[in-house]
């Protein structure tokens, strides 16, 4: 997939994508550590902790005219998508994810994240008329073939070789 990106891909870019992934697997081992607790409180209280230094960088990065306009301009898009970002997205969402993680093993759930990226190219393809060329139809079967031999191949014997045990 990265030799189809089409060249707009950039060092900090990347490093962000790298960087986020390396903070979802911390988030997954802490949160399954925690234990059974209340998965929304979990959220709320851990998403207290966002808006000053992702505000502190919009100032930074984008400065203080752009920040307010972007206030002070927003739509109606701007905003459904905003509360679909924070209520659906992450207060549902990560309320699940910590719910499970709290209840099954983590090699039963996690391996569910790889669809993340072909739900994407799914649904920006009938949101957004974003095309859909063979190679993300390869590339989203392999995830998905992939995943059913995580999930599903310990069920049939023989079709995953077991290691030696000592």
């Amino acid at each position: 997939m990265a030799l189809h990106t089409g060249g707009d891909v950039t060092v900090a870019g990347l490093v962000c994508v790298l960087l986020s992934a390396t903070s979802w697997g911390f988030a997954n081992v802490t949160s399954r550590r925690l234990g059974k607790v209340n998965p929304l409180a979990l959220v709320v209280w851990g998403g207290l902790v966002v808006p000053l230094p992702m505000g502190l960088a919009s100032l930074a990065f984008e400065g203080r005219a752009a920040v307010w306009h972007g206030l002070t301009h927003a739509g109606p898009v701007a905003w459904l998508s905003l509360a679909y970002t924070v209520y659906l997205s992450t207060l549902v969402a990560y309320s699940i994810w910590s719910w499970l993680l709290a209840r099954h093993p983590a090699s039963t759930v996690t391996p569910f994240t790889l669809l993340v990226p072909v739900f994407g190219m799914v649904t920006s393809a009938f949101f957004l008329g974003e095309a859909l060329p063979g190679w993300k139809l390869q590339a989203a079967a392999l995830v998905i073939a992939g995943l059913v031999l995580c999930v599903f191949g310990p069920r049939f014997p023989g079709l995953i070789p077991q290691r030696a045990r000592s």
